[in-house]
């Protein structure tokens, strides 16, 4: 398990706060798909493409940890992203701007 793992009653919780718009909680159900392991835990394809969805949603609400790793997809392409110049320079300008060392 990763070191994440929400318990279901509390991923219900996160999953009604992301779809109010909750840039953190959407940020922490792409993490709790991503850091899930094993081939029991792998996550479905159905999963893996909410969890993107959930990622590139955070990270458009300036959420600056969604920014990093989207930046990093962008950059060397993950997650079924294309690398994108332009995006990886858009999403590194969100953490610069909303990340810790702002």
């Amino acid at each position: 398990a990763g070191a994440l793992a929400l318990e279901p009653d509390e991923r219900d919780r996160v999953v009604e706060l992301a779809r109010a718009g909750d840039s953190e909680a959407m940020y922490l159900l792409f993490l709790d798909t991503a850091e899930r392991g094993g081939d029991e835990q792998a996550p479905t394809t159905e999963e893996y493409e909410k969890a993107k969805q959930w990622l590139v949603k955070s990270g458009e609400l300036n959420n600056w940890r969604a920014a990093y790793v989207l930046q990093l997809c962008y950059t060397k392409g993950c997650w079924g992203l294309k690398p994108s110049k332009e995006k990886a320079e858009h999403y590194k300008n969100v953490v610069s701007k909303f990340g810790p060392n702002k």
